[in-house]
C-alpha cells in the first residue's frame, strides 16, 4: 500500500507540477486544515468528455488560503487518474474528510504519507532500477519541463503550474542548468520560452554548453544527449515508466474520491 500511494503522489504530483509539501505532511500530525484530504479530490469531465481531477490544496508555499489544481487523464501507462483510484481502492477511509489523499493503509488503520516515506520510496524504485536517487523538486520541474517539450504554450504552463508575473521567469532562469539539454534538441519548445523572455535563449544556450563540457557523452532512454543532463526529471520518466504496467483500478467512485 505504501508503494502504491507513494506512486500515485509521485504521478499527480507530476502532471499537477506540484511541490512534494503540498501533498505529503513533513512533520507532526495530519492536520486536515493544512493538509489536502481525501474529500480535496473530485474527479469529473469537461465539456469534450476527458476526466480530469480536481485537487483543493488547503495551503500552499505562495497561497495560505490554499489553492485549486486540475490535472486532466494521461495516457493509461502513466494516468494519475488511474493510480489514484488504485490507491484509494487498497486504502479505502471511512472518515474521508479527517483522512489524508494518500494516506496508505498500514495493518488495521491508515498511515498519513510523509515526505520522507515518499523520497524514500522513490529512491528504493531508483536503486532497483539503477538510477541515481529522485530529489523532491523533480515533480515540478520534471512536469514543468514535459508540458514545454509537448507544446503546451507558456501561459498555460504558468497557469498550471500557479506561477504569477516574473516568477515564472525566475524559476526558469534558476533551473536552466536543468531545462536546457531537454530543450535543446526541442527547437519548438525553446523558441517558445525566448519568446516569453528572450533573454533565455542565450541563458539556456550557455547552460547547454556548459553541461556539454562537464557530462559524459551519451544516450540514455533515446531521449537526451548526455548522462547529467536534467537528471531529476530524467530520473522520474525513467522510474514511473516500467512500474505503470501493473496498475489496475476500479471504475467507479472511491472512498473519498467525488465524481461530479
Amino acid at each position: 500500500p505504501k508503494e502504491v500511494a507513494a506512486i500515485a503522489a509521485l504521478i499527480c504530483g507530476f502532471w499537477g507540477l506540484c511541490r512534494i509539501g503540498e501533498l505529503t505532511i513533513s512533520s507532526g500530525a495530519f492536520d486536515p486544515r493544512l493538509h489536502v484530504t481525501r474529500t480535496a479530490a473530485r474527479l469529473s469531465l469537461t465539456a469534450r468528455g476527458q476526466s480530469v481531477l480536481t485537487l483543493r490544496l488547503p495551503r500552499t508555499k505562495t497561497e495560505p488560503f490554499g489553492e485549486t489544481i486540475v490535472i486532466p487523464e494521461r495516457h493509461p501507462a502513466c494516468d494519475p487518474l488511474l493510480w489514484l483510484r488504485n490507491h484509494l481502492s487498497i486504502s479505502p477511509s471511512a472518515n474521508p474528510s479527517e483522512t489524508a489523499l494518500f494516506a496508505y493503509r498500514d495493518g488495521n488503520s491508515l498511515r498519513p504519507l510523509s515526505r520522507a516515506e515518499l523520497l524514500a520510496t522513490a529512491d528504493s524504485f531508483a536503486r532497483r532500477a539503477k538510477l541515481p536517487s529522485i530529489y523532491g523538486h523533480s515533480m515540478r520541474i520534471g512536469g514543468c519541463t514535459v508540458l514545454l517539450l509537448m507544446g503546451v504554450p507558456v501561459d498555460k504552463v504558468m497557469m498550471h503550474g500557479r506561477w504569477h508575473g516574473d516568477s515564472f521567469k525566475r524559476y526558469v532562469r534558476e533551473h536552466a542548468e536543468i531545462l536546457a539539454p531537454f530543450l535543446a534538441v526541442q527547437q519548438g519548445a525553446l523558441d517558445t520560452l525566448a519568446n516569453n523572455d528572450p533573454e533565455l535563449r542565450s541563458l539556456l544556450a550557455d547552460a547547454e554548453a556548459h553541461f556539454r563540457l562537464r557530462a559524459r557523452p551519451g544516450v540514455i532512454g533515446g531521449h537526451v544527449p548526455h548522462e547529467r543532463d536534467a537528471r531529476e526529471q530524467l530520473n522520474i520518466i525513467q522510474l514511473l515508466a516500467p512500474t505503470m504496467g501493473g496498475a489496475h483500478a476500479s471504475a467507479g467512485t472511491q472512498s473519498g474520491f467525488r465524481r461530479q
